[in-house]
């Protein structure tokens, strides 16, 4: 499996809205704990091997959805959006594997807010 760090992934990112391509983000205040843990793979719907027969299109579709889904509540649809957006730039495995696993999502949702906020305070400091 691809294990590619979050502060590589944000190296890659811009700043993205909904996984379909949106608004940028505006940065906002936001709380950087991580979830509760919870076992999500009953709720995507789909296995890896099923994740993976898919095009890249569909992966992105249905891990972007609901990953976005999930993060909305916590972090709000701009954050939640450049988050997501960071997750599907890894492998499909790493992607599936964020979505299913509690620990694991926890840890690069909590990585992610921190590179964002990272983020905007070097803006603010640019500015």
């Amino acid at each position: 499996m691809h294990n590619q760090a979050p502060q590589q992934m944000m190296q890659n990112q811009t700043s993205q809205g909904h996984p379909s391509g949106g608004a940028p983000v505006q940065q906002q205040k936001q709380n950087n704990q991580a979830p509760p843990q919870k076992d999500n793979s009953q709720q995507l719907g789909h296995s890896l091997q099923e994740i993976e027969q898919m095009d890249k299109s569909e992966q992105e579709n249905i891990l972007g959805t609901y990953l976005y889904d999930r993060l909305a509540p916590l972090c709000g649809g701009d954050v939640a959006g450049k988050i997501t957006g960071m997750f599907l730039d890894l492998a499909a495995a790493e992607v599936y594997e964020i979505a299913t696993d509690s620990t694991v999502f926890n840890k690069y949702y909590s990585e992610a807010m921190a590179l964002i906020q990272q983020e905007g305070q070097e803006e603010q400091q640019d500015e």
